[in-house]
């Protein structure tokens, strides 16, 4: 278990069932469920948004190079 800054302690909890993945540039990057593919060089934004009507929004910037790389964790 951890603890935050105030001593409480914090949990990690699986969300991505909660959510979903949205593309700003479909040409650039695909969303297919919790995967984002590159489809072409080019920079898009990926949004997480809650399944219901949340108004929270946690957008990414993503790059598509030529070059393979590896997201482990957002």
């Amino acid at each position: 278990m951890d603890f935050d800054g105030y001593g409480l302690p914090t949990r990690t909890l699986p969300v991505t069932s909660l959510v979903r993945f949205e593309s700003s540039d479909p040409s650039v990057a695909s969303v297919d469920g919790s995967q984002v593919s590159g489809v072409a060089v080019g920079t898009t934004v990926i949004t997480v948004k809650s399944r219901g009507n949340a108004t929270i929004v946690l957008p990414a910037a993503v790059t598509v190079t030529d070059q393979p790389s590896r997201v482990t964790s957002l």
